[in-house]
């Protein structure tokens, strides 16, 4: 009773820390948000201090979490010391940061994501309505540029310094709604509303790539919902099955794709499809040369390779130069080399294939669309950005104490009876 009576204590301490935890990830997100907006708020300095101070709770929580929780699962508590002992080793050697991260993935541990998504989602939501309003009324500046390819029709910013920052976050919204929505018998009526507001949206940003991503989204959960309807349909449920297959694949589809567009480029150069969305992987093309990647042809002058950055295939150059322009994958293996970036897409795959698993169809279809828009944007690496990567920990590896543990315990139990 003692025992039982402490452990319902421990638990209700931890979820009001959670819940701590959860206000201060919002507040850097909305002090983020703000900064990067148009409301000429410049928190700079205030916003490095609070994020180093954000970064130095997660490491300290991680480590209570990983304490308390060790004699519940250890499997999981070491690996989850193995991540976090990784990510300090290689920041503090100057190879990749990747410290903020791994210490919030792991600060998670045993959480319940569900309330840890309702908070992102009514941060991010109500400084994207504010931000609109302003902008469309004119209280803020709504940065406008005008693209040949529109004509007369000019791309708006909506509040933001860059043009499709906007979109981008709405994308991220969208999503959430998608999972918070799963159980719901209405869903497929926000999915349409989520539809209807990206292409809103569209016609002011013109920001084609999360518009496509966002409607995409919404299609696959509400045909996967009508497929695993049709129980007795053969077609249907392979198709289904092998549906899902391929979005456990689709990170590494992604880096085939970017493998692809930057060979692409490196042999054909400017000589088409300049100016558009597939030109990003001219960018990144450019910079691994700068950096000193021998590719099979040279596209620019030799004099114009840096003689500052050591690139290695492994290790990459070791600092976050911001070369590889918006493509994820791109700038992982740029700056962060293969290791990293084999890392990276061995955990989303699991992560992937651990959905597929547990039934789990729309957390499915999101970890699907983040790990394609890597091979378009690089914002998965921004912290605004992290909160469908923190369900590694919080939602799938959860306090429940295995099988093998508790046979291992009723074990110990028995052999002490004998005492």
């Amino acid at each position: 009773m003692i025992v039982k009576g402490r452990n319902e204590i421990i638990g209700i301490i931890m979820r009001y820390l959670d819940t701590a935890l959860y206000f201060m990830y919002a507040t850097l997100i909305f002090l983020s948000m703000i900064e990067s907006a148009v409301y000429r708020i410049q928190l700079p300095i205030a916003l490095y201090k609070f994020t180093n101070f954000f970064t130095s709770i997660c490491l300290i929580y991680s480590l209570v979490k990983i304490w308390l929780y060790f004699d519940k699962d250890r499997r999981k508590s070491v690996t989850a010391m193995i991540f976090l002992t990784m990510a300090v080793i290689l920041y503090l050697m100057g190879l990749c940061d990747y410290l903020l991260l791994v210490a919030l993935i792991v600060a998670v541990f045993n959480s319940d994501y569900d309330r840890l998504i309702k908070f992102y989602t009514i941060t991010v939501s109500v400084v994207l309505i504010v931000t609109f309003l302003c902008a469309t009324t004119g209280v803020i500046k709504n940065i406008s540029e005008y693209l040949p390819e529109r004509r007369e029709s000019a791309m708006y910013s909506l509040g933001f310094v860059s043009h499709n920052a906007f979109v981008v976050y709405y994308l991220f919204v969208s999503l959430a709604f998608i999972y918070i929505t799963r159980k719901s018998k209405y869903q497929i009526c926000v999915l349409i509303l989520l539809s209807f507001i990206s292409c809103v949206l569209y016609y002011f940003t013109a920001s084609y790539t999360a518009t496509i991503l966002n409607i995409l989204a919404c299609l696959s959960v509400i045909l996967g919902k009508v497929m695993s309807n049709l129980k007795y349909s053969s077609w249907a449920s392979k198709v289904h099955r092998y549906f899902c297959y391929n979005l456990i694949l689709s990170p590494i589809y992604s880096v085939i794709v970017t493998t692809i567009g930057v060979l692409f480029y490196n042999r054909f150069q400017r000589t088409i499809l300049d100016g558009t969305l597939i030109s990003r992987y001219y960018i990144l093309d450019t910079a691994l040369e700068i950096a000193g990647a021998r590719l099979p042809f040279q596209t620019i002058d030799p004099s114009e390779v840096s003689k500052e950055i050591s690139f290695n295939w492994l290790l990459g150059t070791g600092t976050e130069n911001g070369g590889g322009g918006d493509i994820l994958y791109g700038r992982i293996f740029l700056n962060d080399g293969l290791v990293v970036l084999f890392v990276y897409v061995f955990i989303h795959v699991f992560m992937l294939y651990s959905c597929y698993k547990r039934k789990e169809f729309e957390m499915l279809v999101i970890l699907s669309v983040v790990a394609v828009l890597g091979a378009i944007e690089s914002v998965a690496l921004d912290f605004k950005f992290y909160i469908f990567e923190l369900v590694l920990f919080s939602r799938w590896w959860n306090p429940d104490v295995p099988k093998r543990y508790k046979k291992s315990a009723r074990r110990r139990r028995t052999n002490s009876n004998y005492v």
